[in-house]
Parts: C-alpha cells; sequence; structure tokens
C-alpha cells in the first residue's frame, strides 16, 4: 500500500515539474502566448493610457500554479492617448516567486 501512495506521489510531482517545464519553454518562444491556468493577473490593461507609469512602462504579472511570468511594455516615442503605440521590453519566468528560472530585457 505504501508503495502504491509513494508511485502516485511521485508521479503527480514528475507531472506538475514536466507542466512548468512546458510553460516555461512555450512562453519563451512566444512573447504573445499566455499561461495556460491563470490564478491572477495584474488589473489593468496596456491598451490603456492610465496604467503606464512615469516611466512609460507598463508591468503585465500573470500567477500560474508555482510560478509567475511577468512582460514589461514600453510607450513608444511617437505614442499619444489617442494612438497608443508600445513594444515588449522585458520578459521574467520566476520559480514559485523566488527563483528566476529564465529573463530578457531589450
Amino acid at each position: 500500500m505504501l508503495k502504491k501512495i509513494l508511485i502516485v506521489i511521485c508521479s503527480i510531482i514528475l507531472v506538475y515539474f514536466a507542466f512548468i517545464f512546458e510553460e516555461s519553454i512555450r512562453l519563451k518562444n512566444d512573447t504573445e502566448s499566455k499561461p495556460l491556468i491563470i490564478l491572477d493577473k495584474v488589473f489593468c490593461d496596456k491598451e490603456d493610457a492610465i496604467c503606464y507609469g512615469d516611466d512609460l512602462e507598463y508591468k503585465e504579472e500573470y500567477i500560474s500554479l508555482g510560478f509567475n511570468y511577468i512582460q514589461r511594455y514600453a510607450l513608444d516615442e511617437q505614442a499619444s492617448e489617442d494612438n497608443l503605440s508600445y513594444h515588449i521590453v522585458a520578459e521574467e519566468f520566476w520559480l514559485f516567486n523566488k527563483f528566476l528560472i529564465w529573463g530578457w530585457i531589450s
């Protein structure tokens, strides 16, 4: 009985780490992707000018099962309140919100 419980627990852990690995690879290779399972998200929209701070940057953070995925956007020089044009400037993938797995800054 103990052996079966141990096998089930190990299987769950392996499936969980396979999920984290797959999400990490998928999000790193496609900047337009979002996590498959989203538990929480920043409640602002990159299409709204008020969300951008004094530095003209906006941070979009997704909280999923065991990881955080962060995208940072910056307004382009020709952007106005009527015509927001922005581009992505950074991405980060944090495991348990403590360990940086990967990230990039342009």
